[in-house]
């Protein structure tokens, strides 16, 4: 039987060991040259990896586990037939040549990063890690046995830098008290007269323009756009900052539930009680307030703004510069158009086209008489209010 082998990749050069995290296809399971067939996580973050042909894809590795990068962990085979497993069983050794030793990929590894040849080692007939251990234990001089490990290093907060001194500072800056991880060292404002005034206990420093200096000085490790409205000059803002090198942070909310293999750029901010499912993929800059949901498998863009209460459903894709009012709901697999705006209350069941605005109307008005609620006529007293069909 006809079958392809393909092993974990090497993702980042430091990285000896990759984490199988899940895998996103089944045992046995047919699969097209390009679709993504497991999650594997390196020391910086998680990625997809591909498949690398067409047939039935059959694991060989469980996931949840960490294995040496380059060990196969699936085979793509030409039948349905589990038997390839045994077929492509994964050997751990390097095929024998005359002359030459035998060794475990694990050994290999770390004897090349201690710079020992294995050809002369005084090991067995096939040397496996813990040879290599032993001969580097023995091989160390007597002081070098005795020196103490390392102290541990503590991880300091990241020192963030927030742009904007209105409404929308108080809410990061609460955030930010609840992570742990992070902390605020200055704000600026263009409104001059902001300068100086503090922000619950945070100084208001002066313009937005004073980030250049602070940067050269290196007086903070990222920068977070507060403010939401004018979704035009605050990506205006992110993009000018970002091409002169300005690094830019993402503050989430302890609360939020973030799923698995979710990817997420720089300078987003996602509040409160809000959820993001499992292989989401969040792009910059974006604003997302309290309770919103972004299921599974949606794309977002850069440059979005999210009132308090959006649902997305799963697979859902929004463009660039999108607009949300509050309380709105995504049927699956919508597709939104980039600077679309999504008035409050709306129902999308359909793909809305760039630059589309989406409104919801309201006929029923109340008006009060002898102290009660009267219906416009037509409508019928307490009849439910009339909304325009958004699709």
């Amino acid at each position: 039987m006809k079958f392809s082998r393909q092993n974990l990749p090497m993702i980042s050069a430091n990285d000896e060991e990759i984490k199988l995290v899940s895998w996103l296809c089944g045992d046995g399971e047919f699969v097209k040259q390009g679709h993504k067939i497991a999650a594997v996580e390196t020391s910086k973050a998680v990625f997809e990896v591909e498949a690398e042909g067409d047939g039935y894809l059959f694991q060989l590795l469980a996931d949840g586990e960490t294995y040496e990068i380059g060990r196969t962990f699936a085979v793509i085979a030409e039948r349905n037939d589990p038997a390839v497993k045994n077929l492509a069983a994964v050997q751990e050794s390097r095929p024998a040549q005359d002359g030459q030793r035998r060794w475990t990929k694990k050994a290999g590894i770390i004897a090349r990063k201690h710079g020992i040849s294995l050809e002369g080692l005084n090991a067995g007939e096939l040397i496996r890690e813990s040879d290599v251990l032993a001969f580097i234990r023995s091989s160390r001089r007597p002081q070098e046995r005795h020196e103490k490990l390392d102290e541990p290093r503590i991880q300091k907060p990241e020192r963030l830098l927030i742009l904007g001194a209105g409404v929308g500072a108080f809410q990061l800056i609460s955030t930010v008290l609840k992570t742990g991880h992070q902390s605020i060292v200055v704000i600026l404002d263009d409104n001059p007269s902001l300068t100086g005034r503090k922000l619950l206990g945070f100084e208001v420093l002066g313009p937005i323009s004073r980030i250049r200096e602070l940067w050269k000085t290196r007086s903070f490790d990222g920068a977070v756009i507060s403010f939401s409205k004018n979704i035009e000059i605050r990506s205006k803002i992110y993009e000018e900052l970002s091409a002169q090198g300005i690094p830019f942070a993402n503050i989430v909310d302890p609360s939020v539930h973030i799923g698995a293999n979710v990817r997420m750029g720089s300078g987003n901010v996602i509040l409160t009680n809000g959820a993001i499912g499992a292989c989401a993929l969040i792009g910059n800059n974006n604003f997302v307030s309290t309770f919103a949901n972004i299921e599974h498998h949606c794309r977002l863009g850069d440059g979005c703004s999210f009132g308090p209460g959006v649902m997305l459903s799963g697979e859902v894709e929004i463009g660039n510069q999108v607009k949300f009012g509050t309380g709105i709901f995504i049927e699956p697999k919508v597709r939104i158009g980039d600077r679309a705006v999504i008035a409050s209350g709306s129902v999308l069941t359909c793909d809305v086209a760039d630059n589309a605005v989406v409104k919801k109307r309201v006929d029923l008005k109340i008006e009060q008489a002898a102290g009660r609620a009267r219906a416009e006529p037509g409508t019928g007293a307490g009849a439910a209010p009339q909304t325009e069909s958004v699709c």
